[in-house]
């Protein structure tokens, strides 16, 4: 609407019609959350979800590529690691060979590992960028999010060929742009990962996301696992 839509009409009902075309417009542009209670209210360079007066700063299809594919180390190299452990979870600070700003946490939890992009200094905005699940329920994909995909890059084309599909375990959770991590793939189905046993597929992952883990060694047997 343009002034010209408001001739003779006085300054008080017109400014009720904006503010009330304002918020229309602002429920219309609105989706589904990514996940939990997150709406996405505007998009940009990156996608932005909002929780009231906080905004979370998700990475684009490219970006989030990009940050899986970048070379890693701890921050504080562990001498070993137990998985899974009596805490049930244990989380690794990491951060980019490359560029010390860009920082992640790898998380080992009770049946499968992730890596997270932290995306701010008190760590409550991040997002997964891959999760390996070893055991627990198949998951089911969803039939539509291939927007952002690309069928020439290898990740994202064994995503579309497994849309709509139950998948079991061990498969590899990977994100996708707006959706976040809720497609998942046969861990076989990447060359990445050769191993069987789940120590092995541990190790691929670790491969997989770029973690340099040569100082780390990772007790798979003394942990219940083969």
């Amino acid at each position: 609407m343009t002034d010209e839509h408001f001739i003779n009409v006085p300054d008080a009902r017109k400014n009720r019609f904006l503010d009330v075309q304002a918020r229309i417009k602002s429920v219309v542009n609105r989706t589904e959350p990514q996940r939990g209670r997150y709406k996405k209210c505007v998009r940009n360079s990156s996608t932005t979800f909002c929780d009231g007066n906080m905004t979370y700063e998700q990475p684009t299809q490219p970006e989030a590529d990009a940050f899986i594919a970048v070379q890693k180390r701890f921050v504080t190299p562990p001498k070993e690691i137990r998985f899974p452990s009596a805490e049930k979870r244990q989380h690794f600070d990491l951060v980019s060979k490359e560029n010390p700003e860009d920082t992640f946490t790898l998380n080992f939890m009770e049946g499968g590992i992730e890596v997270e992009k932290i995306s701010s200094v008190t760590r409550e905005q991040s997002c997964c960028l891959a999760r390996l699940d070893l055991n627990g329920p198949p998951h089911k994909n969803r039939s539509f999010g291939k927007e952002y995909l690309n069928p020439r890059q290898v990740v994202h084309a064994a995503i579309l060929k497994y849309l709509d599909q139950t998948i079991n375990c061990p498969h590899l959770h990977y994100y996708v742009e707006g959706y976040g991590d809720k497609y998942a793939i046969p861990a076989s189905e990447l060359t990445a990962f050769t191993n069987t046993t789940s120590g092995g597929l541990i190790e691929d992952f670790l491969n997989f996301c770029h973690i340099d883990a040569t100082t780390v060694v990772v007790y798979r047997s003394l942990a219940g696992i083969v």
